[in-house]
């Protein structure tokens, strides 16, 4: 059975959305976090 392409790249796709999504989430939470400690 061979990988259909189309779908590999959707699952790239969903993969660097699902990064870029933490990667905000964590930012926000950072500067929450150092502007309730000043």
């Amino acid at each position: 059975m061979r990988k259909n392409p189309k779908f590999s790249q959707y699952e790239n796709q969903v993969k660097a959305t699902t990064e870029n999504a933490i990667n905000i989430i964590l930012t926000g939470f950072i500067l929450l976090f150092l502007k309730q400690g000043i």
